[in-house]
């Protein structure tokens, strides 16, 4: 029954967000961008070295959970190890991670291959060129201690004719 709502989404969700809201201005009201990783791939590698440097000597262990497939107790490891790097680094870290994985459904596992299908519209359609159709106001919310640098989305910012920026110190 609604005409227009927000449309908010994080990390791939919030390119999905604007993608949405390029196709659909008649029926988004504004575009909340959480922690997104920018219009392309710029954040992979430095993304993989904070990861890497942020599980230090818990890396190995996540390197071998990654290539098999996992029981469910390893799949809670697995999941906790490849989430804990996501908040800001201290002891907080771990207990974030462990409540991330009290609030997924049962029985959910992690799929790669279903991960790099959500990514295909990256192939046919760029985030640049989509971006200046978004008219509706954007707030794009960035975490100062995400291991994805929050200036990889600075291109995407310049070219959303209607957007703020806010970075959150102390916030993966």
């Amino acid at each position: 029954g609604f005409d227009r709502w927000a449309v908010i989404g994080h990390s791939w969700g919030a390119e999905l967000a604007l993608r949405y809201a390029a196709h659909h201005p008649d029926r988004t009201s504004v575009v909340g961008y959480l922690s997104g990783i920018g219009a392309g791939d710029d954040y992979r590698v430095p993304y993989a070295a904070e990861r890497e440097r942020r599980l230090g000597p818990d890396l190995p262990r996540w390197t071998e959970l990654g290539a098999h497939i996992r029981t469910p107790e390893e799949e809670h490891e697995w999941c906790v190890l490849q989430w804990r790097p996501d908040f800001s680094p201290g002891p907080a870290a771990e207990e974030h991670a462990e409540a991330l994985w009290r609030t997924r459904p049962p029985d959910v596992e992690i799929n790669a291959t279903a991960n790099r299908e959500l990514w295909a519209d990256r192939a046919t359609e760029g985030l640049l060129t989509l971006a200046p159709a978004v008219a509706c106001p954007v707030l794009m919310l960035c975490g100062a201690d995400d291991p994805r640098p929050w200036r990889i989305t600075d291109p995407l910012f310049a070219v959303l004719p209607n957007a703020r920026r806010v970075v959150l110190e102390d916030a993966g």
